[in-house]
């Protein structure tokens, strides 16, 4: 279970005061997948940020071939808080995993009150994407 203190220790959420984090929690839900649900489609117009809390999630390209493995701890749709376009991958259940959907409208308008806030987790969001980047240019 996801509490204020372990989303603000988060990479993605590092910054956020225990209160604007459980403004996120309140609005949160917790999602049930089975092994082979798809937990995000591509091309979908959803753009929840996702959290996975248990199990791993396989990322698929549009070819179906595996991306990447996410577990507890990954974030999916990060990009969406940028863009706000359709989902970019398939991700995929790999058994039965949980994730806590938080919804984007509730994030931005978290972000849309406090300039600081959305500084900070813009540059936390900076810094999972060049990790990311930097990983797949092994």
């Amino acid at each position: 279970m996801f509490t204020a203190d372990r989303l603000t220790d988060h990479a993605l959420f590092k910054g956020l005061t225990p209160e604007q984090a459980t403004v996120l929690l309140g609005a949160a839900e917790t999602r049930v997948h089975q092994g082979g649900d798809v937990v995000v489609r591509q091309f979908e117009r959803n753009s929840d940020l996702l959290i996975i809390s248990e199990g791993e999630v396989e990322i698929k390209s549009f070819a179906g071939d595996s991306i990447a493995r996410l577990g507890p701890g990954s974030v999916v749709g990060e990009i969406a808080l940028i863009d706000d376009a359709p989902r970019s991958a398939t991700v995929v259940s790999v058994g039965t995993s949980k994730s806590i959907a938080i919804p984007a409208s509730e994030f931005r308008g978290l972000m849309a009150g406090d300039a600081d806030l959305k500084a900070t987790i813009m540059e936390n969001l900076a810094r999972i994407l060049r990790a990311r980047l930097r990983a797949s240019n092994v």
